[in-house]
């Protein structure tokens, strides 16, 4: 999960956490910021989700996150950071990941927010990943940063 607040710094705060996970931390995110302005969110969340092959909650999931998200900050630009194609994993587990990043796509647009796609960058590039093919390492988390940048700054 990748939930930063920025605003003319970055802030960020990166852990490992399932979309309901996220919503219910967020609170603390915002409550810490509420006195600043805060110019764009970006929020890195749902892989985790998609082992439990639940793909409308994970959608309901979404869809109250980015509620909740808009409500506590709504002169925020919101992102959505895209899921990345993990390495080493079941045909039908990239098939869940594919439709996730897919559906994510259509959802961002039709709420009038920003979608960051990071399949491309990131498929078959074993290289951005540890060893255990689901964590990135030092050079893919860079990668990921810079893609993320690059697209809030658009």
């Amino acid at each position: 999960m990748r939930l930063s607040l920025h605003d003319h710094k970055i802030k960020k705060r990166c852990e490992s956490a399932r979309v309901r996970d996220v919503l219910r931390r967020a609170l603390t995110v915002y409550e810490k910021h509420k006195n600043r302005a805060v110019g764009s969110i970006v929020l890195h969340a749902g892989v985790n989700d998609v082992r439990h092959r639940q793909s409308e909650i994970l959608k309901a999931d979404f869809e109250a996150l980015i509620e909740d998200t808009k409500e506590r900050t709504p002169s925020a630009r919101i992102f959505i950071s895209g899921p990345l194609p993990l390495i080493r994993r079941s045909n039908k587990y990239y098939s869940h990941l594919l439709g996730l990043n897919n559906w994510l796509k259509g959802f961002c647009e039709n709420q009038n927010i920003g979608f960051i796609d990071n399949w491309d960058l990131f498929w078959e590039r074993p290289r951005f990943f540890k060893r255990d093919g689901l964590h990135l390492n030092r050079f893919g988390a860079q990668v990921l940063s810079e893609n993320i940048a690059k697209v809030i700054r658009l």
